[in-house]
């Protein structure tokens, strides 16, 4: 993928897609035809435009677009925003496991590191280990309705206090 480059030619496009999303109605599609026809490129060469295009959307209206394979962006429902920390989460585990994979591989195979490496090794595995640990669903409580409407703090304190539970439980 090339990089991203900041031009007006870039800004240009980034504002027209974010256009067509913030234009979009609810369950409806932004396809990627309609967005290579609108900036006059194909659109899934330059993901990076996408990209922005549906942040600078979400910024601007609140607008959540899951990706639909092959043809373009969906807006979600209010309702269902939240689902996409599922699909994030799932995405968050499968990195973390290969990284973890990767690591332990070099470690046990690589005979010519030095203490310190190893040490540094076994950290970094030790770290994914508990980013993927704490990406499971079952690390992810659900929170009581007592605190609703949320206050940021105390919803960040009491999924904290949860998460410490759960991982206390395992270990």
């Amino acid at each position: 993928m090339p990089p991203f480059i900041a031009s007006a030619t870039n800004a240009k496009h980034i504002r027209a897609i974010a256009d067509m999303l913030n234009a979009c109605s609810i369950a409806k599609t932004v396809t990627y035809q309609q967005m290579t026809r609108a900036i006059g490129k194909d659109v899934r060469t330059v993901p990076y435009i996408l990209g922005r295009a549906r942040r600078l959307s979400n910024e601007e209206t609140g607008a959540v677009f899951k990706t639909v394979r092959g043809t373009g962006c969906e807006r979600m429902p209010a309702n269902q925003a939240p689902s996409i920390d599922n699909t994030f989460r799932a995405h968050v585990r499968k990195g973390a496991r290969g990284v973890v994979r990767m690591l332990s591989n070099a470690m046990e195979k690589a005979n010519d590191l030095t203490p310190d490496e190893v040490r540094r090794g076994w950290q970094a595995i030790t770290h994914q280990g508990m980013i993927g640990q704490l990406a499971q669903d079952r690390s992810a409580p659900k929170m009581p309705d007592s605190i609703l409407p949320p206050d940021p703090a105390k919803t960040a304190r009491d999924t904290l206090e949860a998460m410490r539970g759960a991982l206390g439980r395992r270990g």
